[in-house]
């Protein structure tokens, strides 16, 4: 029983060499005499392998010469010796590619070589060529600590290093969102929100405070995202950039500095006032001030009873709504 196939030789496309080297690999396990090789060869070559073989060994015959000689007239004219300057040359121009590991870019090496006439000093100038060609800064510096760097060794630490990055590549994941946050969490994903605390809240003549039951105790929640709303401008009645005042929670409150119904101490217009009175030492902001301490008794004889819980806190909500939730940013 015949052990494998000796194909037809491809002349446009086939290495002769490497068809030789199996053509001799099929005689000797299927156990072909010596003087049978040359038969078999030419019954095997195919029609425009035989034609060309012909034309060389013309006017003889090619089944008169012998095996020797018809495969090496085959090698002269199919792959002639190329010269091993040029070779070497292309050896030395050869770089590892992007996208070529490290095994494939030795393997280019060794193709290269087979020309180069390297001889005894062949892994010599594959270690070198190696070392020099790799893409990886931190591979060939590593390569550069070793004392007597010999080429298998070179081989062994650049393809476990290259192996090293690509697995710590494969773990390392991009940034997960968290899941939306419950009521009472602090965490968030994409954007920020922040739970806006109770105002604490008295009533004109009382010095009691009333806590934030109008908030908590019915279990509202003012949430907003700080820092990445699409509004150009903050809310006028807190100061918090995910909404405009229309929608804000805060828009009927009392402020605590000026006693106008509208905003909150934090963005009252006061304290914006007299901060820039202060620092340009001109009388604009006075005039301003005069404004609103002239309208404090109309509006005071407009409120009622039931307008009590919508006061802000002079003392200690001032404190609370100082947080500066513009600025806030996640952990």
């Amino acid at each position: 029983m015949t052990i494998g196939k000796l194909s037809e030789f491809n002349v446009r496309a086939g290495n002769w060499t490497l068809y030789v080297e199996r053509a001799e690999m099929y005689f000797k396990v299927n156990e072909i005499k010596k003087e049978l090789w040359l038969p078999t060869l030419i019954a095997a070559m195919g029609d425009e392998a035989y034609e060309l073989i012909s034309n060389l060994t013309s006017p003889a015959k090619p089944g008169e010469s012998t095996y020797e000689v018809i495969t090496q007239l085959m090698k002269d004219h199919l792959q002639p010796k190329p010269s091993f300057m040029a070779e070497r040359y292309r050896f030395r121009q050869r770089r590892q590619q992007t996208g070529e590991n490290i095994p494939q870019y030795i393997s280019e090496l060794k193709k290269l070589a087979k020309h180069c006439e390297f001889k005894a000093v062949l892994e010599e100038n594959l270690r070198d060529q190696l070392v020099c060609g790799l893409i990886s800064e931190t591979i060939r510096q590593r390569l550069f600590t070793e004392e007597n760097l010999e080429y298998t060794k070179a081989v062994k630490i650049a393809c476990a290093m290259e192996a090293a990055e690509r697995d710590a590549a494969a773990v390392e994941q991009p940034g997960t969102s968290v899941t939306e946050p419950t009521s009472g969490s602090t965490s968030g994903s994409g954007s920020t929100e922040v739970l806006h605390t109770g105002v604490m809240r008295r009533g004109r003549g009382g010095g009691t405070p009333r806590g934030s039951s109008n908030i908590h105790s019915r279990g509202q929640k003012y949430v907003g995202e700080v820092g990445s709303g699409s509004n150009a401008e903050p809310c006028n009645a807190c100061g918090v950039w995910s909404h405009q005042v229309n929608d804000c929670p805060y828009r009927n409150y009392v402020c605590g500095k000026c006693r106008q119904r509208g905003h909150l101490r934090k963005v009252c217009p006061l304290r914006t006032t007299r901060d820039t009175a202060r620092r340009a030492g001109r009388g604009s902001g006075r005039n301003l001030l005069a404004h609103v301490v002239a309208g404090d008794q109309e509006r005071e004889a407009e409120w009622s009873e039931d307008d009590d819980s919508l006061f802000e806190e002079e003392e200690i909500g001032e404190n609370l709504f100082q947080l500066c939730l513009n600025d806030y940013k996640p952990v």
